[in-house]
Parts: C-alpha cells; structure tokens; sequence
C-alpha cells in the first residue's frame, strides 16, 4: 500500500498514476463522497476545496516555478509563520491541486511532517 509520501510522487503522466491519485484524493474525509467514482473530482472540485481549506487552515501554495524537466514544482506554506511544509512536482494543474489537497490533508488533518 501506497503512503501519502509515496502518492505525492506518483505522475499523472505515468501510467496508472492519475488514477492512484484520485483513488487517494477519495479516501479522504474531505472527498470521501466520491469514493465510487474518484474520476468525477474534477480541477474545479479540487479548487473549490483548496479556497475552503486555505481559509480554515491557512496554508497552500508558496509559489510555482519550472522544474525544468518538463515539470513544475509547488511549494507549500504555512501562511501564519511561512514555514514550509512540502514540495510538489507536477505536469498539469489537475495534478498540482491533487497533491496539494493530499499534502493539506495530510499536514492539517492526519499531522504528517514533511521532510525531504
């Protein structure tokens, strides 16, 4: 069985891992209503979570920047006191917002430290 720090690797690029990463998403408490269909979570679902999140948790994107192998990366802060919590590369948007709603997840709820 996959760990969270396991499915932040994951690519939707390769195969299987989109589905690994929407299979993940659905276990959450936060998505557990897609959990038949883990393929309806869409981009907009993801970004209307992530703006509930971030105002009830105060942490999301630090920034984006080109990875320069075809990826780009994302990191994640805490904003009360912008200490780092994660980083995660990515090749679509739908991909970014995934893996930054597991590592909020992951971060606020289940109280994973991130090191890398």
């Amino acid at each position: 069985m996959a760990t969270l720090h396991d499915i932040l690797r994951f690519r939707v690029d390769e195969d299987g891992g989109k589905e690994r990463i929407q299979k993940a998403l659905s276990k959450t408490k936060w998505l557990e209503r897609y959990a038949d269909n883990p393929e309806d979570i869409t981009l907009e679902v993801l970004e209307s979570l992530y703006k509930a999140v971030v105002k009830k948790y105060n942490g999301g994107i630090g920034y984006i920047q080109n990875a320069g192998d075809g990826s780009m990366v994302c990191m994640i802060k805490r904003y009360d006191d912008h200490k780092w919590i994660t980083s995660i590369y990515f090749v679509t948007f739908w991909e970014m917002m995934a893996k930054l709603i597991l590592a909020l997840y992951g971060h606020y709820i289940k109280g994973i430290i991130f090191q890398e």
